[in-house]
């Protein structure tokens, strides 16, 4: 049989461990959607980065490609209004690749390699992360 005192210790023990609870179970909710977020930002990245190895686009065409690949993929949780090409770069061999000292524009070079900077803004449900940023470095050596 439960008395008064036992009651209110239950209450005043509840009162203290489901916030802690919750926020371990909710954080842990959190973090899986990343986890999937990134990868299935990873898996459009490599498939738009075999596209544009096949079929060479101009300087500035990456985003546009990236949001093609995903609106195509109709499992994706990725919004394709929040993927930013935050810089690009262009080289002519992997010497140049290694000494960072590469082109803003493509034009003029024969067969080169391309070093993308991908980012993206997700917006987590929970009030004290608001928003992580991915953000993945993708190197393209094109075909001719």
């Amino acid at each position: 049989m439960i008395t008064n005192k036992q009651q209110g210790s239950i209450v005043i023990e509840t009162a203290i461990i489901l916030p802690l609870f919750l926020f371990i179970v909710f954080s842990g909710i959190e973090l899986a959607r990343g986890l999937i977020i990134r990868a299935s930002l990873n898996h459009v990245l490599a498939e738009a980065a075999r596209e544009i190895k096949l079929s060479p686009i101009k300087s500035g065409g990456y985003q546009a490609k990236i949001k093609a690949v995903m609106n195509r993929n109709n499992a994706s949780l990725l919004d394709a209004n929040l993927v930013k090409v935050v810089k690009e770069d262009f080289f002519d061999s992997p010497t140049e690749l290694a000494m960072q000292s590469g082109y803003a524009d493509r034009s003029g070079l024969v067969a080169p390699m391309a070093l993308y900077r991908v980012e993206y803004d997700f917006s987590t449900l929970s009030p004290w992360l608001k928003t992580l940023n991915f953000d993945t470095e993708i190197l393209v050596k094109y075909e001719v």
